[in-house]
């Protein structure tokens, strides 16, 4: 029952093992005030094994190595029929932005399985920002008998439909243009039980709000999603009924969406990628920067380069190094964006090929 999660190709961070925050060299865990506990020059390397409670440290580690999702199931109770598989998705960085900020260093996601005491699945919830959307079984698109779920690109939270969808103060847009893909599940490991944060993003607030971007804490930490599964869902379906002020409210948003580059022509020679690109104007509608991925042209699950342009000049010319040379060719993508950080639709053209491929 684990979702099949439809990438956008532009985002190039994907649900991993939460082994990628400890394992690196480079990361350390300290405390609040600073103080260095593991990693980093200490005499301890910081590994999830760390994280587990004293007790449990020195049992076989198969489990701190699990793969994302990771799986915590919701017992049955005396009181409650179902059972609620609680999938849980890492994601090493949030890039999302909106009026320059946002973004922050880790990203705990959920997709949520009721499941009926006869083993019948029942509804689907998944996680969107601050809040959650929850729909029947029977509603929910499928692949191979999985829910299909659509990760927003940067913000990588969960809708049930690609397209754009508004949230206070931004929108999402997930398309259908990159990999879909059926992660391998283990369940959680002992350090499910650590209860810090997950990064050493604190924003504007320092942690004490949401403001511009934190660091998530621990899933066990996040009371109502973690132990409270049915609350988390009972609360999305309420909100349900309110979706038409969104609706409303991105019909005012779309006025100033930034249109839908245009990429006449794309070279490949060796590793070098020429793209001819125009970025079109119409009043509210004024893309300022223009977003570049390179991708493999048989699979667009790698992302050779992600180029930035801040700025970016209505039309030109630009040249793009890869690390290596593709094999098969190359897929470009293109999206631009506004002063507001919405996006547009991304467009995609094959390198040598005139052939245009926009949503």
């Amino acid at each position: 029952m684990a979702p099949h999660l439809q990438y956008d190709a532009q985002d190039g961070y994907r649900a991993v093992s939460a082994a990628t925050m400890t394992d690196p060299p480079c990361n350390c865990l300290a405390t609040g005030t600073g103080t260095l506990i593991a990693g980093k020059r200490t005499v301890t390397d910081l590994s999830l094994e760390v994280l587990r409670p004293e007790p449990a440290r020195g049992r076989d580690q198969a489990a701190a190595k699990a793969r994302v999702p990771a799986l915590h199931i919701w017992p049955r109770r005396p009181s409650r029929l179902e059972r609620w598989l609680e999938y849980w998705l890492w994601y090493y960085d949030n890039p999302k932005k909106f009026l320059g900020q946002g973004r922050h260093q880790g990203d705990w996601e959920m997709v949520i399985v009721e499941v009926g005491n006869d083993g019948t699945p029942r509804s689907v919830t998944c996680s969107q920002h601050s809040a959650g959307e929850a729909r029947r079984w029977n509603a929910v698109a499928k692949r191979d008998g999985h829910p299909l779920v659509y990760v927003a690109p940067f913000s990588h939270a969960n809708y049930f439909e690609p397209g754009t969808h508004f949230y206070f103060p931004g929108a999402d847009h997930p398309t259908t243009k990159g990999p879909c893909r059926l992660p391998e599940v283990a369940e959680f490991g002992d350090w499910q039980e650590w209860r810090g944060r997950w990064g050493a993003t604190l924003g504007p607030l320092r942690g004490r709000l949401n403001i511009g971007g934190t660091s998530p804490m621990a899933p066990i930490a996040q009371a109502q999603r973690w132990a409270r599964p049915y609350a988390y869902h009972a609360a999305a379906v309420v909100r349900k009924p309110v979706a038409w002020f969104f609706r409303a409210l991105w019909f005012l948003g779309k006025a100033t969406f930034p249109l839908v580059p245009k990429l006449s022509r794309t070279t490949l020679e060796g590793t070098k990628v020429t793209v001819d690109y125009e970025l079109p104007q119409r009043g509210l509608h004024r893309g300022q920067h223009l977003l570049l991925t390179v991708h493999s042209a048989d699979d667009t699950e790698e992302v050779l380069l992600s180029q930035a342009f801040e700025d970016a000049e209505r039309s030109r010319s630009v040249a793009l190094e890869l690390p290596r040379a593709p094999q098969g060719g190359c897929r470009v993508f293109a999206s631009a964006f506004n002063l507001l950080g919405q996006r547009s639709n991304p467009v995609d053209i094959a390198a040598g090929s005139a052939v245009l491929n926009a949503t």
